[in-house]
This record gives structure tokens, C-alpha cells and sequence, in this order.
């Protein structure tokens, strides 16, 4: 399945091309942005990381875009 993950405003964002659904996945507290994102292997594991330094890691499973 082909998924993006984007990040606008402090939210993280999954957007499934070939049914045009988006999930929002979460938002971030306060003045914490997000400073980066990448899918971990193929693509079931989305990784976050934050103005911390810290890395939120997102499951397959936790967004269920069909």
C-alpha cells in the first residue's frame, strides 16, 4: 500500500493516495514542532521526530486507511 506521511502545524498526517482518505495520526503540545518524519522499511513503522530531540515511534496499526 502506498501511503505519505506529512507533518503541518505541530500534526502528523497519513494520506492514502488511491482512496484520497487522510488520518490524522496526532498532534504535538504547545510550542513542539515536528522536525522530521520517515516511513521504517517498507513502510509499516513511521517514525517522528520532534523539536525535543525525541523520536515517536507509530506502528502499523495505529492508521487503518484502506
Amino acid at each position: 500500500m502506498n501511503l505519505l506521511a506529512l507533518a503541518l502545524s505541530g500534526a502528523v498526517y497519513v494520506w492514502n493516495p488511491c482512496s484520497g482518505e487522510t488520518q490524522h495520526l496526532f498532534q504535538m503540545e504547545g510550542d513542539d514542532y515536528i522536525s522530521s518524519i520517515s516511513w521504517i522499511g517498507q513502510g509499516s513503522i513511521l517514525a517522528v521526530g520532534n523539536s525535543n530531540g525525541q523520536v515517536q515511534v507509530k506502528e502499523d496499526g495505529l492508521y487503518s486507511l484502506t
